[in-house]
């Protein structure tokens, strides 16, 4: 399985925004991320297991994919797998099979999910509540807000000569204006083919010791904006729970010696060379998890580890994919936040009012009519004459 197709030397591919048929494929795939989402969401049911919530959105993913340019052969389906993460997780619990954590009632649940068409990507995430017997008030309510507008205007920010720093001060005044504190860690990227994880990033939380180079929003950027608050700190650790998530380190060669391990390194190489991966999706499980320890070790994957808040804490995300064309700020979607969600309080921040306000499509400026040129005195004479 090849990770990006060969390209003719003398005719070099346009990949960008600028070529409709890239657009075609980012729209697809952003269609199919929409659809699974709604899926998941759907089974979020008191007593649901976890890992069947996660099985059912890598499925709806490659079945549906499938589906998307039929007549052609190139690669598509799952860029992340389904990750579904409870209260005060705060992402990439992606279980093994035999895991049996289930749904509780108002748990507060990410789903959140990635796919491509052609290594032309699309994310999402969003967050609900389990079951809720009415209206959802108080600091689930608050967080929950506080993630899905700051994320709105972080999007609405996305406009060409305007800079990540200045998406990051939104999402701080978001979190204020709501009580709340954006997660630390948490990067919005800026996306290429076959690449979920770009060099131009939006720090969701910027920290003194944690620095990321300024840059400015271009025409044909393709951005993954993502939005993580908690009713905590804002600081997520790992705990004592298992990490399946992980990404093939290419860069990075060493002779395996354990039979497991070349079996596992053969298994991404043919089902997911270029993007995260569960070790759930390898054909023989036992296998993959006696052969992650000794490519972990080796530094030949990367590990997503499972990241929590303080216990009694709640983590809430949002997450999409946006086009910033040359005359228009388009994103993927826009995930609402649910009807059921009422927090008490409203950001009246006027640069997050302002940011709000921008239109995320330029207005086309209408050609002046011509006025008629007035005629000379001797050409009115001879009209006279």
């Amino acid at each position: 399985m090849s990770t990006k197709p060969v390209l003719d030397m003398e005719e070099e591919e346009v990949v960008d925004l600028s070529n409709p048929e890239v657009v075609q494929k980012y729209k697809a795939a952003a269609e199919v991320a929409h659809r699974a989402m709604e899926e998941v969401m759907k089974l979020c049911k008191t007593g649901a297991r976890i890992v069947d919530l996660c099985n059912a959105g890598d499925a709806f993913i490659v079945a549906e994919c499938k589906k998307a340019f039929p007549k052609t052969k190139f690669e598509r389906g799952i860029a992340f797998p389904t990750c579904v993460s409870v209260n005060n997780a705060a992402g990439h619990f992606s279980p093994l099979k035999d895991d049996k954590t289930v749904l509780a009632k108002n748990d507060v649940v990410k789903i959140d999910l990635c796919t491509h068409i052609d290594g032309f990507i699309a994310l999402a995430a969003r967050t609900l509540v389990v079951d809720p017997d009415g209206d959802v008030t108080g600091r689930v309510a608050d967080v929950i807000t506080a993630a899905q507008v700051a994320m709105n205007a972080a999007v609405h920010m996305l406009q060409i000569g305007k800079t990540n720093e200045e998406v990051s001060e939104v999402i701080k005044r978001v979190a204020e204006a709501y009580h709340v504190n954006p997660l630390e860690g948490v990067l919005s990227h800026q996306m290429n083919r076959f690449l979920i994880d770009g060099d131009k990033v939006i720090m969701n939380k910027p920290m003194i010791d944690q620095r990321v180079e300024k840059c400015t929003f271009e025409a044909n950027d393709v951005w993954c904006i993502d939005v993580v608050m908690s009713t905590g700190e804002g600081v997520a650790r790992e705990r004592d729970v298992r990490t399946t998530v992980y990404k093939r380190s290419l860069e990075k060669m060493y002779m395996l010696k354990l039979k497991a391990s070349k079996y596992l390194l053969q298994q991404i190489n043919r089902k997911c060379p270029v993007f995260p991966f569960t070790l759930r999706c390898i054909d023989d499980e036992r296998q993959a998890r006696m052969g992650i320890s000794e490519m972990s070790s080796h530094g030949m994957v990367d590990p997503y580890p499972v990241l929590f808040e303080k216990d009694r804490e709640f983590v809430a995300q949002f997450k999409t994919t946006v086009f910033v064309l040359p005359k228009q700020t388009l994103p993927a979607f826009t995930p609402a936040i649910p009807a059921y969600v009422k927090s008490e309080y409203t950001c009246e921040d006027e640069l997050v009012k302002a940011a709000l306000a921008t239109p995320l499509k330029a207005e086309e400026k209408k050609p002046e009519e011509k006025k008629p040129e007035e005629k000379k005195p001797e050409e009115k004479a001879e009209e006279k004459k």
